[in-house]
């Protein structure tokens, strides 16, 4: 079993934090990576999970009554199903700080009001996504440390191009690790994007129009690494401008795709620039945009999942650094 590197930060958040959230898109790790804490010994508590029909229904009928029989210290896996149970927790956290409690999501519930407002102070998130090359090779590297030192250089190391190829064609999923085959990794990300649209999406918002959705999405894939056009991409989708921020504000809630500033001198600049998408991963975005046969011979379209590739190894890398 491989160690998500985020395992330091989250041993040391529950030393003193009563709320530990781990987000991140589905099938990424995130029950695992919990069960691995409960092995390891890091956390003693239960482990739940609210996709089990009649936790979710006990959960939502009851939540104080819910949380009191899980006793002081649970894993709650799939919190965002039962947000009626934050604001009991908020009540328990109070009255016993001793409490841990760890919370994991497939939508980023904790970007509600409701929810931000009444854990502010005992809750400390964290991302996890899909693997990065340093959690399938075992060892974390020294480049953001590196990137970061204005007086160090990076070694010169030469890597194969077809090998970068096969890291981006397979990206960093759990599941890819185990499939060999374009063919196995492109039915397996098939039905993952079905299952995220109709569950996630559909919890997150009663939307008309969710078969737009995956073209919205398929329209991001073939501009990965461009400055964001809303205008442009609602005019091509055939929608409102406003319908498709909404529509990108749900993709990013499911964690499917990442937004990154644009790059100013002072930070007011990039309220006024547009951001730049990513994919949360470029084997999922090989498979949406059909670019795995001849990336090997088109430098250019690789060029793009190249960028898409190093951006998504850098987020990854973020959040399990300390230095940031």
């Amino acid at each position: 079993m491989k160690k998500r590197f985020i395992h330091t930060q989250v041993r040391e958040a529950l030393k003193d934090t009563p709320v530990i959230m781990i987000s991140g898109a589905r099938q990424t790790g995130k029950s695992t990576f919990c069960q691995q804490l409960q092995k390891e010994g890091v956390f003693n508590g239960d482990y739940l999970t609210l996709d089990d029909p009649t936790l979710l229904s006990a959960a939502q009928k009851d939540p104080m009554g819910f949380l009191l029989d899980m006793g002081d210290n649970v894993i709650i896996d799939e919190i965002q199903r039962a947000p009626e149970l934050f604001l009991s927790l908020k009540k328990l956290i109070d009255e016993n700080r001793n409490r841990r409690v760890i919370l994991t999501g497939s939508a980023e519930v904790i970007l509600s009001p409701k929810v931000a407002d009444s854990l502010a102070g005992r809750i400390e998130t964290n991302n996890i996504w899909p693997f990065s090359v340093d959690e399938i090779k075992g060892k974390p590297s020294n480049f953001l440390p590196i990137l970061l030192d204005l007086e160090k250089r990076f070694k010169s190391i030469q890597t194969p191009w077809e090998e970068l190829i096969e890291l981006i064609k397979r990206g960093g999923y759990p599941e890819m690790l185990h499939r060999d085959s374009d063919i196995r990794r492109i039915k397996w990300f098939n039905s993952y994007l079905d299952s995220i649209l109709q569950k996630d999406i559909r919890s997150l918002a009663n939307i008309e129009g969710l078969a737009q959705i995956p073209k919205i999405l398929n329209l991001l894939g073939s501009r990965v690494g461009s400055t964001l056009n809303m205008s442009d991409i609602s005019r091509i989708a055939g929608i409102k401008n406003t319908t498709t921020q909404r529509y990108l504000t749900l993709l990013e809630q499911v964690f499917l795709i990442v937004k990154i500033p644009a790059w100013t001198p002072d930070a007011e600049g990039q309220f006024v620039k547009s951001p730049k998408i990513f994919l949360n991963d470029t084997g999922l975005l090989c498979s949406m945009t059909n670019e795995r046969e001849n990336l090997l011979t088109n430098r250019t379209q690789a060029g793009h999942l190249l960028e898409n590739f190093i951006a998504m190894e850098i987020v990854k890398q973020i959040s399990w650094h300390h230095i940031l």
